[in-house]
């Protein structure tokens, strides 16, 4: 009977230590920002599966690393066929790039796999909801963008002002940045500052002009195309003194985008920021836009400043405007209009001349206007919107700039500058309406209604007719209508048919308009006759899961617009309808959660780990059994530090975790192995790890779990000695067996510890790793280790070897190879002695590799022989000097031997290298 409740108390403590390390491995905290979370993912991965390495590649990059040396090429490469210790999986559909990859020292246990599975889905479901907060803000700032870009255009038209506008919206809008506006001057050859932002008076002054082609503002001019830099200081377009002032402003990227009017390039928007980003496609898409924009106001800016100086010398470029142009005398009356109010007007000037504007304007805002017209006649310019009505009886929105005339001091009317904005205005509140339907969908609680929501949103606000949302059943393999505005009977398509232009867009991922459906093969006839059609595909993480479509009865019904229009509504339709699932995934997981954590309460009396319960204040308020016995309070007893706040234990002040609590507020976990006295006098070492709480009102307090790891730590620093010895006990048997071979073979005598200085030297000037280094010391010293098989009176022959001998001779790298690497070498120590008669153009042997297909150990190595061979004395010829034999890799580099390698060698030699005497004795 005693050893059934043995095995029943195993059991439950094992099932303890399962649910604990599954809490562990699937609690998350709510991390606002990708760099936060990239924290608490590496802090988790380490903590509770002690990985040899780890990596996550997330959209196409490497998003965060842990004992990785591969690149991300490689890591993809060694992720297709993963060993038996390491374990891949995928954080996308569809996307074979993005993937988590942990390696461990031995082959994983099923069990680790299953909570390995578990953490992997929670860190892709996390990244995707936080890559989708990111995209959403994107979204929101581009559309800000845009709407203000529409409003700079009809603002002061002061040229000062509207470039210091110009700078601050852009720089406001891509935040935290700088931002600067150069014009170019009339030749065309220097660009000028005019407008900054954030930047000081020294930068001002050393960057007030820059030539067209050189520099970075320069070379978008050259090319007329958006310049991009990511890392300012290794960028070769800036000076050394600009460099200086890239450090002091913390400057990391930069953008330069044309300002453009009329295809004509009129200066560069530059936009600097102060971390390393990759501006989007989509950011140089809206940059540009705004470009466009700016280069309108400034031409306007302009055209004003040019008509107040001389108005007969510019009569022709107003008749030829684009914008209207009129003026009126102090009644009221027109007493001039330009072609392009008469042609969108549809009135002549001779039956406007004379007559008074205010039956021109739409009555509800003909007060306003009549006001801006007497403060005009003040002295104070004024802008504004307007509706007129034209000669047709249609409306004209206008953006209008007007200004008074004045003949000496007297004014005696004023003169208006009118933009078209009627397109525009609609765009705007196309674009606001879709902003607002954005912000109704996150509310939604069903799919049904963001797709309603959507569909009146196509209907009313977009004008597209009869518009309609299909669904695609996977299992079914169809395409059917789930909602419509149009009366639609219900709609079922295959979606391995030919036929159905919903059915294309699905299958392709492609929006569509159809002007004409009677040209159109694909198109299905139904009952009702439609004549065009318009589609736009749904996608959730690049996957197709719906189609919006509108049909129309006239030819020609669409136009670009509303496909652009449309595309917007269908990503901000596909990201409410993801964000949904993902809530409702959310709360399904929290349901679980809080029964498992019920389940918990119950069983942390027994739990064999110590948990010690903090409230918000830091104060302890609970403690279990086995924290008590770790901690040494006597049975039966209170523990003194309960009520205690636990930033004051002596022993935690010691090992300055005072100073780390407060990270917990952050929602960081803290996690450290410190030495422990407890208040009853017990001395241990601690493994301390606490995790935060959080409700909707902000941190609630933390759980602690404490062990006693006193026996771990003095086990670990056994095994360091004992590696230590044996390290050391390697290498000395590595150089022994070095010296060996020199005696076989007296006329290299040291050739072998002279190849390994420099090799080593060489590796050490390009920055590789201790313990890299340490592989090609040890390769190096054994490189010729397979000449133990040579005959003697080949290695000492004082003439050129025959065919024969040097075949025979050529066998020793892998003759070396087959006795080294039944040696466990830290590094790949036989493989660089197999590859170190390799070429880069694969004219060397044993295996006539190629490149990159060469270890870079073994590039270092073929070098340093090739340089320590030529300059030392050997049977058959005279020693031929150091000069010699830098010569000879400088006329190969790039060919035999590999370019960076032979690079860091002549610097090596530069900086004073010489080889060391090695004498016996």
């Amino acid at each position: 009977m005693s050893e059934e409740k043995n095995k029943n108390k195993k059991y439950q403590e094992d099932l303890l230590q399962d649910i604990l390390t599954l809490t562990e491995i699937a609690g998350f905290s709510s991390s606002e920002s990708l760099e936060d979370f990239k924290e608490e993912i590496t802090e988790k991965a380490i903590s509770v599966f002690n990985p040899r390495s780890f990596a996550v590649i997330f959209d196409g990059k490497l998003f965060l690393s842990w004992g990785i040396k591969e690149n991300i090429e490689e890591l993809l490469i060694k992720a297709k066929k993963p060993e038996a210790t390491q374990f891949v999986y995928p954080l996308r559909t569809g996307k074979a790039s993005d993937l988590l990859f942990i390696e461990q020292t031995q082959p994983i246990a099923e069990k680790e796999r299953k909570l390995y599975i578990i953490f992997a889905s929670k860190v892709a479901e996390r990244l995707g909801q936080l890559k989708l907060l990111w995209e959403k803000e994107q979204f929101e700032k581009r559309l800000k963008l845009l709407y203000e870009a529409t409003l700079i255009v009809s603002e002061d038209l002061n040229l000062d002002h509207t470039l210091k506008r110009i700078a601050e919206i852009a720089s406001k809008v891509f935040g935290p940045s700088f931002c600067a506006v150069r014009i170019l001057n009339e030749k065309k050859d220097t660009l000028e500052l005019k407008a900054v932002k954030g930047l000081g008076n020294d930068f001002i002054k050393q960057r007030k002009f820059v030539h067209a082609g050189s520099d970075i503002s320069g070379l978008a001019v050259k090319k007329g195309t958006p310049v991009f830099v990511n890392d300012l200081l290794n960028s070769d377009l800036i000076s050394q003194e600009t460099k200086e002032l890239v450090k002091k402003y913390n400057m990391k990227s930069y953008i330069a985008v044309p300002i453009r009017y009329k295809g004509e390039i009129l200066g560069v928007l530059s936009i600097i920021t102060r971390e390393s980003r990759k501006f989007s496609e989509e950011e140089i898409t809206t940059l540009n836009t705004f470009a466009e924009y700016s280069g309108q106001a400034i031409v306007r800016a302009k055209l004003y400043q040019e008509l107040k100086e001389s108005e007969e010398k510019y009569r022709t470029m107003i008749e030829t405007a684009n914008d209207l142009i009129w003026m009126l005398d102090k009644n009221g009356r027109f007493t001039y209009a330009n072609k392009k109010a008469e042609e969108l007007s549809g009135y002549k000037l001779s039956e406007l001349i004379g007559k008074d504007f205010a039956p021109l304007i739409v009555p509800e805002d003909l007060s306003e206007v009549e006001k801006i017209f007497k403060e005009t006649l003040k002295g104070s310019p004024q802008t504004y919107r307007v509706r007129i009505y034209k000669k047709d009886g249609g409306i004209l929105v206008l953006s209008v700039n007007t200004a008074p005339i004045f003949k000496g001091e007297k004014i005696i009317g004023t003169v208006s500058f009118g933009r078209d904005i009627t397109r525009e205005e609609e765009t705007k509140e196309k674009i606001l309406s879709l902003y607002n339907l954005f912000q109704d969908m996150a509310m939604a609680k069903t799919e049904d209604e963001i797709i309603n929501k959507a569909l009146d949103t196509v209907k009313n606000i977009l004008k597209l007719e009869n518009a309609m949302y299909f669904s695609i059943d996977k299992q079914k393999s169809s395409l059917y209508l789930k909602a419509d505005r149009a009366g639609e009977e219900k709609i079922k398509l295959p979606l391995d048919s030919e036929k159905g232009i919903t059915v294309w867009v699905a299958k392709s991922g492609r929006a569509i308009i159809v002007p004409d459906t009677r040209k159109e093969p694909r198109y299905i006839w139904r009952t009702k006759r439609r004549l065009s059609e318009i589609a736009v595909p749904v996608k959730i993480e690049g996957e197709v899961v719906g189609v919006v479509n509108a049909e129309s009865e006239r030819v020609n019904a669409f136009l670009k617009e509303d496909l652009k229009l449309l595309q917007i509504l269908a990503s901000g339709l596909g990201t409410a309808i993801e964000n949904l699932r993902l809530i409702n995934k959310l709360r399904e997981s929290q349901a679980k959660y809080k029964s498992l954590f019920e389940f918990h309460k119950k069983i942390l009396e027994v739990a064999p780990v110590g948990i010690v319960n903090l409230d918000e204040n830091f104060r302890v308020i609970y403690e279990n059994p086995e924290a008590k016995r770790i901690t040494g309070v006597p049975e039966g007893e209170e523990s003194k530090i309960i009520g205690m706040d636990i930033r004051e234990i002596s022993s935690l002040k010691k090992a300055r975790l005072d100073s780390k609590i407060h990270r917990l507020l952050e929602g960081k976990r803290i996690s450290e192995i410190i030495p422990f006295e407890s208040t009853y006098g017990k001395k241990f070492f601690m493994a301390f790890d606490a995790n935060p709480l959080f409700d909707k009102r902000g941190f609630k307090g933390a759980i602690l779990t404490i062990k006693d790891v006193t026996e771990q730590i003095k086990m670990k620093e056994k095994l360091e000695e004992s590696y230590r010895k044996l390290k050391n006990m390697l290498f000395k048997t590595v150089e022994a067996l070095s010296k060996a071979m020199e005696v076989r073979d007296p006329y290299t005598a040291g050739h072998q510890r002279r190849v390994a200085q420099l090799a080593c030297a060489i590796a050490d000037e390009m920055g590789l790793s201790v313990e890299m280094i340490e592989a090609i010391r040890v390769a190096a010293l054994l490189h010729d280790m397979g000449k133990l098989s040579i005959p003697a009176e080949i290695l000492t022959k004082p003439t050129k070897l025959s065919e024969i001998e040097f075949e025979i001779m050529k066998a020793h790298s892998e003759i070396g190879y087959r006795i080294l690497k039944q040696v466990n070498f830290p590094g790949q120590v036989a493989e660089i002695v197999l590859q170190h008669h390799e070429r880069q153009d694969g004219s060397g042997y044993p295996q006539g590799l190629k490149g990159n297909e060469i270890l870079l150990e073994a590039r270092i190595l073929a070098v340093a022989d090739v340089v320590e061979a030529m300059s030392s004395h050997r049977p058959y010829r005279p020693a031929l000097g150091i000069g010699k034999a830098l010569e000879e890799i400088s006329r190969n580099k790039g060919i035999k031997y590999d370019a960076d390698v032979v690079d860091a060698c002549l610097r090596v030699f530069e900086k004073g290298f010489e080889f060391e005497i090695y004498q016996e004795g």
